[in-house]
């Protein structure tokens, strides 16, 4: 009897000891309400993203090496932590474009609303998978975007 109970405690503890730590991959939720989501026009020296304010669509108008990757149109877009679970711009790690299956992926920088920096990493069906394509976007002020479309 002895023996049993010796080895369901060396089991027990093998099996406890076999978890590990869990670890904590969550977002580091700030104590400030959630934003407004995007609305306007951010422009950049590859073009221009502009979010409806839905939360949920963007019209990608880029030019150079970023219109090799994405095609100028209108797209869903979602931001995510770590690549998982979708989150509020302002804690953001990762920048989602997608069009039903096909899909763009990109680290986000900064904070938003006003400026942010994109980095281009991988694509579903993009054959632009080891590019170094960093886009900074500015949100344009109502005065600077008739501006723009004046010229």
């Amino acid at each position: 009897m002895r023996r049993i109970l010796i080895f369901a405690l060396f089991a027990l503890s093998v099996v406890l000891l076999s978890c590990g730590t869990p670890t904590n991959d969550a977002p580091p939720w700030p104590d400030t309400p959630e934003p407004d989501p995007l609305s306007g026009v951010y422009s950049g020296e590859y073009g221009t993203l502009t979010f409806n304010g839905d939360g949920r669509t963007v019209t990608v108008d880029l030019n150079g090496q970023a219109e090799a990757i994405i095609q100028d149109g209108d797209y869903s877009y979602v931001f995510l932590w770590n690549n998982g679970g979708e989150v509020r711009y302002d804690i953001a790690s990762d920048f989602r474009i997608y069009n039903g299956d096909d899909y763009w992926m990109f680290g986000k920088y900064g904070g938003l609303p006003d400026q942010f920096e994109i980095s281009y990493y991988y694509s579903n069906i993009s054959p632009y998978e080891d590019i170094d394509l960093n886009m900074t976007f500015e949100r344009l002020t109502e005065e600077a975007r008739t501006e723009q479309e004046v010229q």
